[in-house]
């Protein structure tokens, strides 16, 4: 409610952008956090016997010059038997936290444009269709939102994504620039997800068609 563009419609131009740019910075974190507690609350939900499917010996590898006293948010259990992308698997592997994968997740997210932005500079949207996006009550991500509404064909949508994904740094370098992960820990982990993928992907069709860009 604070930043709201309505709290502020008579003020000056430059206050009322302000406020829009903050209320979108708002939703779409807003949006990040719900979608991944979503995404951990199916995990959750895997019958035991899917957890089980992967090995729970697997320990990950030790982090040089990076140690903790408090490991406080780090997974225990077994790596979920689905495919993943990079983030996940490190925190169901135990690698990182959940708190660190949140913020490498906000820290990715701040290094590209935001597809409603891409949208209008592309001539698909206009500045009040995106603020009328982001402030609707309906579940999802702003592209589900936008198809919803009808205002971007999934096509679209689709296209918006790959463009931003194009722009963003890998979610990989945050732990490396911050130390979390070595390069070489790092690779043995991506190997590890492309072999977990291999196994998983032809056995979950549904996965194919609910993939987001985490």
């Amino acid at each position: 409610k604070e930043v709201h563009p309505d709290v502020v419609a008579g003020a000056d131009e430059q206050v009322r952008k302000e406020h829009s740019r903050l209320f979108r910075q708002l939703a779409e974190a807003f949006e990040l956090v719900t979608g991944f507690l979503e995404s951990r609350a199916v995990t959750l939900q895997c019958s035991p016997a899917a957890a089980k499917s992967a090995p729970q010996s697997q320990q990950p590898p030790h982090r040089e010059n990076h140690k903790r006293a408090d490991r406080t948010g780090y997974f225990r259990g077994g790596v979920p038997a689905r495919p993943m992308q990079i983030g996940l698997y490190l925190y169901y592997r135990g690698a990182i936290s959940y708190r660190e994968l949140i913020e490498a997740l906000l820290w990715q997210r701040k290094q590209r444009p935001s597809i409603g932005n891409i949208a209008c500079s592309w001539g698909w949207l206009n500045a009040e269709e995106v603020s009328e996006i982001s402030r609707s009550t309906r579940n999802g991500r702003f592209g589900n939102r936008a198809v919803a509404m009808n205002l971007l064909t999934p096509f679209r949508v689709r296209t918006l994504l790959n463009f931003q994904r194009c722009h963003q740094q890998r979610l990989g370098d945050f732990f490396l620039e911050r130390k979390i992960l070595t390069d070489g820990a790092l690779e043995h982990l991506g190997a590890e997800l492309s072999e977990h993928n291999r196994r998983f992907r032809n056995r979950s069709p549904r996965w194919q068609t609910r993939q987001t860009a985490v």
